[in-house]
């Protein structure tokens, strides 16, 4: 419920954003899947991040510099390589909010680079037995827009995300596990 209310509040913000020079809000619709990564963990050292699927969904707001401001749900499910050790995997879900600028000088092709911070729950699944815990992430991301018309344009990018921390204290010890995921998208944007 927690997650839902922080969703909300984040798409809220962005097009709730003060009017830029161009009042030109969209939605998106991304799928894609992560093609590599890292786990981290203290102590244990380090193993791959398998592909995984990827989704998000953002609402924003541009102008006319090619600024964009937007508020983005993400979903990202991996497995993690064991060597078949053990069955492992990651499911993250993250709201954000990036900022985007837009190169319009190529016509209908519009080059991207971009960032954003957020909120997220990182949930660990071993053999069954699931852990999670919430923290901040990041992603940077890069690409480019084709668009079929003013309102319809396609998405391709890629973008690296820094998982959520998870930390976990026994009384004892504390274990922290550290993953990121760089992921590969196409998604379709509608402008109103």
């Amino acid at each position: 419920m927690k997650q839902i209310i922080a969703i909300a509040v984040v798409a809220a913000a962005a097009l709730a954003t003060p009017a830029l020079a161009q009042d030109q809000n969209y939605v998106q619709l991304n799928l894609g899947g992560s093609v590599a990564g890292d786990v981290e963990i203290d102590g244990l050292g380090e193993t791959d991040l398998d592909k995984g699927f990827f989704a998000s969904i953002a609402a924003g707001r541009t102008d006319t510099s090619g600024i964009s401001v937007e508020g983005e749900v993400v979903y990202l499910d991996a497995d993690i390589d064991t060597n078949g050790v053990f069955d492992a995997d990651v499911t993250t879900t993250a709201a954000l909010i990036n900022l985007t600028y837009t190169y319009s000088g190529l016509g209908a092709i519009k080059p991207y680079v971009g960032g954003g911070l957020g909120w997220g729950n990182v949930d660990y699944d071993v053999d069954g037995d699931s852990v999670d815990d919430s923290s901040v992430l990041w992603q940077v991301k890069a690409g480019a827009t084709y668009a079929f018309s003013p309102q319809v344009s396609l998405d391709v990018g890629y973008r690296y995300i820094n998982l959520p921390k998870f930390k976990v204290n026994d009384g004892t010890d504390t274990v922290e596990i550290e993953s990121d995921a760089h992921v590969i998208s196409v998604g379709a944007r509608y402008a109103f």
